[in-house]
């Protein structure tokens, strides 16, 4: 149990029996909170020595309601099936590109698995009933009730999205029969509330780092470890006495180069950047939900902006979504959403079609291969094999990809309530 004194960060943490000490004014108020009970509020009143306190058990979070398939909603406490569900200001805590990666580490019983940390493409696959079965193992997604894939999913923005939930067991996939098979995803989007216009603008930054790379140790080392091996295995060292020197003093640059081709190509951090703009409000009859959504990624590599071809390497992503309710009368409601998005992502060629052999190459470029450039200024090849690359030329001078994607999708909905067949 945490007590704390109001209006400060003085606080302590009760023993096992809930015994406690903290110097308080004889004015002052004690906070007094724990997981799962509400929280209260005990005046002190002078009093050395306080009666005991009694938590009330939180409702919190029993009453919201969550929507499990085809439209229906019922409230978490009546929920029997297993359930997991996450609102938009979870989402937004994360500033991620891809949301399937926002959901990482948020919902019990949902494992993601990022494969690739390229712009654009660099979303989590989703595992609900894990990946020991035959066929597909991805969950069913279903957005504002229609199925859609993946990529659709991962590609939306976090501020269009009012709730994110998965639907694991049986009895919570009945409804959608063997597609949820592998569970399901449900996502709901963000609907307009009857009130004047509310108008929201969220700007978020942030830097992106990788993580993990294998790194290889400089040209001297590696040389001797190289003619350690050769004099294990019986055969004649690897390099001389005077080409070890070489490469440990870096007298001669170029004939023995020691170039560390992670830090001359890969950038410490990669920017991000995004811009929301969203309103919604209406009237008793019309209500809306309008959203527009920026996202600018850039790449990990040093130089990019240095082609020969004038191209800035990165990934650009505009979202646009427009929810609308109208009610007709008092039975009618008509339902009209539109959503769409644009994709534009320039990269070097050695990234076409999603290999990523910029990267393959790079984990293959030991210090020793080649320098960068000749002393002349242009692209150094040194003594590599033939399949083998100055990864600074393949960056520059290798052609680029300019790929552009769009989506566009819609729905119409007309409810019409049968109270007088079948009344509430």
């Amino acid at each position: 149990m945490s007590i704390q004194l109001k209006g400060t960060s003085q606080g302590v943490a009760t023993d096992e029996k809930g015994n406690f000490s903290l110097s308080v004014p004889p004015n002052g108020v004690l906070l007094v909170s724990f997981i799962g009970f509400e929280p209260q509020e005990v005046p002190v009143n002078g009093r050395a020595q306080l009666p005991n306190i009694i938590l009330k058990p939180s409702s919190s979070g029993l009453n919201e309601v969550v929507v499990l398939g085809y439209g229906q909603k019922q409230v978490r406490q009546s929920i029997t099936g297993a359930i997991s569900s996450i609102q938009t200001k979870e989402l937004k805590q994360s500033p991620v590109a891809n949301l399937t990666n926002a959901l990482a580490g948020r919902l019990p019983g949902l494992i993601t698995v990022q494969h690739s940390g390229r712009p654009g493409s660099d979303y989590s696959q989703l595992f609900i009933r894990g990946i020991n079965t035959t066929g597909s193992t991805n969950p069913l997604v279903v957005i504002d009730g229609l199925p859609r894939g993946n990529a659709d999913l991962g590609q939306l923005d976090a501020n269009e999205i009012e709730s994110v939930s998965i639907l694991k067991d049986a009895s919570a996939t009945a409804l959608y029969g063997i597609q949820g098979a592998n569970g399901i995803v449900l996502v709901t989007t963000r609907r307009g509330q009857e009130g004047p216009p509310n108008i929201q603008i969220n700007a978020q930054t942030a830097l992106q780092q990788p993580v993990t790379f294998p790194r290889f140790l400089d040209s001297y080392r590696s040389g001797l470890l190289q003619n350690e091996a050769a004099k294990n295995d019986g055969m004649a060292p690897r390099w001389s006495e005077q080409e070890l020197e070489y490469f440990r003093t870096g007298l001669k640059p170029y004939d023995y180069p020691n170039t560390d081709w992670y830090t001359e190509m890969v950038r410490d951090f990669s920017p991000q950047k995004t811009l929301n703009v969203n309103i919604n409000g209406g009237s008793k009859y019309v209500r809306y939900f309008v959203s527009g959504s920026y996202l600018r990624q850039e790449p990990l590599y040093k130089h990019g902006n240095e082609n020969i071809y004038g191209i800035k390497y990165k990934y650009d992503r505009f979202n646009f979504r427009s929810n609308i309710d109208i009610t007709l009368d008092k039975n009618t409601d008509l339902q009209v959403d539109l959503a769409s998005r644009l994709e534009n992502r320039t990269s070097p060629s050695a990234d076409r079609a999603g290999h990523e052999m910029y990267w393959v190459l790079l984990s293959q470029m030991t210090n020793h291969l080649t320098p960068v450039k000749n002393p002349n200024g242009s692209i150094a090849s040194g003594n590599m094999r033939e399949d083998f690359y100055n990864l600074y030329g393949v960056l520059t001078q290798n052609g680029y990809l300019d790929a552009y994607w769009h989506s566009t999708s819609g729905s119409v909905a007309l409810t019409r309530k049968l109270d007088f067949i079948t009344p509430a």
